[in-house]
């Protein structure tokens, strides 16, 4: 009777009163509270294994480490989850067979309490892991103050931020939105207007895209347009006119189609950058995009750098321009271009989605060089590679070169959504209020959390032990892995590593899941992408690799089959 009762307390979450021993008598009481914990729909199949001396061990032990809200999650079954994600969620995710609970530093667990390393982040959202004391502390005294207002008004949090990022960076000036995709909008439309503004004269002033193959910069429409894998673009078009997508070409060939004036933008393939032309005088022969001139002059051009060396740089000062050329490709069939352009340049540093390329100094000077020339902007995209993961503050530092324009995202508030469009004052004079705009950009809260984060990266003993470790991860996938017959290269950049196969990576994510190891696949499917909490030790390093090794036999029973 004893267990009885100390069970009921410890399930319905109230002390022990008159009432509360008088429903012990009343079924209809445990019968509603079982229906409220769960907080499911009519159909839904969660069932409470008190049964399960494990479930119960696990329950009590988080009770006095998680809490009572997150504890409940272990009384629902990893199938129950699944299968009502099935009936609820829009299935517009590939979701693997796992359901995450909790995490602490560089681990993860899950609804039974298996514990994983991650080197994930979240697809390198969070640089200083899980439950970081100072980033939870932030988020909390924030939110006991003040969540969210409405940009019409001024708030500390925000102006702080944009002042350590403006401090730190070549931008004079911040936007603030909510995600990646979100930044490079922003990036696309302060880039259009400031053809206009810098136009004042010309009813047609430049507005098209170029876009190089294996780029991925977003899923709304404008950053979707720029993406060039057909199967995210092909169900939601028409999607916004007027990109051009480019093969990446040598450097000759890519100075001598600059030099005649049919460019419009370079992104290269690594950590993204994005390139942005502008066309003056303009014809096209085919239709036009409503609303919009005919003669079309932004472009976004990605170009693919290759098994590139990754060299160390000096920090560039603000002013830093520099020479060469840059990427090449086609124009589109059925148009006819003057031979004046006007070039802005968007460009990934590092690409992740792509497969882990690195872009080399040269070639990214080349696009400074070219875009200077033209009288066009040069924009950077550091959504997954900017702040701290290659073991610069920006990832561009490395190559001695600087934008004009520079988005950010993923880690910024350490998990909570936002992103950021820095730009240089030149680019701020063209924008207006009521040119872009956000209801939740930039809130109190998620800068808080910001900041917070950006405290701890930006330090420079901190950069130097994200350079350390990922210098020690890439020696150690070498030396373990290296010989083996489906590994064809290990490249990357301080923590964001790839490792490219002769085969498809999936066998080996999901084995390496099964043994207790979080990580992705990037590229077309062939290359395991590293990006772990930038916080992570040597010795979770150690064990992660273990792990992978010890798994890629199973890359010899898929290539047999």
């Amino acid at each position: 009777m004893l267990k009885i009762i100390c069970f009921y307390f410890m399930f319905c979450s109230c002390k022990p009163t008159m009432s509360s021993v008088f429903n012990l008598c009343n079924p209809v009481f445990f019968a509603n509270r079982y229906n409220n914990l769960n907080a499911k729909p009519h159909n839904a199949r969660y069932k409470i294994h008190v049964t399960s001396s494990r479930r119960t061990e696990l329950r009590e032990q988080l009770t006095t480490e998680l809490g009572e809200q997150r504890a409940v999650n272990t009384l629902v079954s990893q199938e129950d989850v699944i299968n009502d994600d099935k009936e609820v969620i829009v299935g517009t995710y590939g979701r693997t067979p796992l359901v995450l609970t909790s995490g602490k530093g560089c681990k993860l667990y899950d609804i039974d309490g298996k514990e994983y390393i991650d080197l994930t982040s979240g697809i390198a959202v969070n640089a200083l892991g899980h439950g970081d004391p100072d980033w939870v502390r932030a988020v909390t005294d924030q939110a006991n103050v003040l969540a969210h207002v409405s940009n019409i008004y001024y708030t500390v949090p925000q102006v702080n931020l944009a002042r350590r990022l403006v401090a730190s960076s070549f931008a004079d000036r911040v936007f603030f939105s909510n995600s990646g995709t979100e930044a490079n909008e922003a990036a696309i439309k302060f880039s259009r207007k400031f053809q206009r503004f810098s136009h004042p004269n010309k009813v047609d002033p430049p507005t098209e895209f170029i876009s190089f193959t294996n780029s991925f910069h977003g899923r709304t429409i404008g950053s979707l347009a720029l993406t060039s894998k057909e199967h995210y673009r092909t169900p939601f078009e028409p999607v916004m006119p007027g990109v051009t997508f480019l093969k990446y070409g040598d450097i000759e060939a890519v100075q001598e189609l600059l030099s005649s004036g049919k460019i419009a933008a370079v992104f290269p393939r690594s950590t993204y950058w994005i390139v942005v032309y502008q066309i003056e005088n303009r014809k096209r022969t085919g239709t036009t995009w409503s609303g919009e001139p005919s003669c079309v002059g932004t472009v976004f051009l990605i170009a693919e750098v290759r098994r590139s060396k990754l060299i160390r740089f000096s920090k560039p000062n603000r002013q830093g321009r520099h020479s060469k050329s840059i990427g090449a490709g086609n124009r589109k069939k059925g148009e006819e271009e003057d031979q004046r352009l006007r070039l802005r340049l968007c460009v990934t540093m590092i690409q992740g989605e792509g497969g882990i390329y690195g872009a080399t100094k040269e070639f990214l000077k080349s696009l400074r060089s070219a875009c200077d020339k033209a009288g066009s902007l040069l924009v950077f995209d550091e959504v997954q590679c900017g702040l701290g993961r290659t073991g610069y503050l920006w990832a561009h530092e490395a190559y001695d070169v600087t934008p004009d324009i520079m988005t950010l995202a993923k880690p910024l508030a350490g998990g909570l959504p936002i992103g950021a469009t820095l730009v240089t004052e030149r680019v701020n004079e063209a924008i207006n209020n009521g040119d872009h705009g956000s209801t939740f950009a930039g809130g109190p809260l998620v800068c808080a959390a910001a900041i917070a984060v950006f405290d701890k990266v930006s330090d420079p003993s901190f950069l130097a032990e994200v350079t350390k470790k990922g210098d020690y991860l890439k020696n150690l996938l070498k030396k373990k892995l290296q010989g083996n017959k489906h590994v064809k290269e290990i490249r990357g950049f301080g923590l964001i590593v790839g490792i490219e196969l002769d085969v498809a990576a999936t066998p080996l994510v999901d084995a390496c899941r099964e043994s207790g190891l979080l990580i992705l696949t990037a590229g077309k499917g062939d290359v395991v992408r590293l990006v772990p909490p930038l916080i992570i030790s040597e010795q979770e390093l150690d064990s992660s690799v273990e792990i992978i090794y010890k798994c890629l036999h199973v890359l010899d029973e898929k290539s047999s089959n």
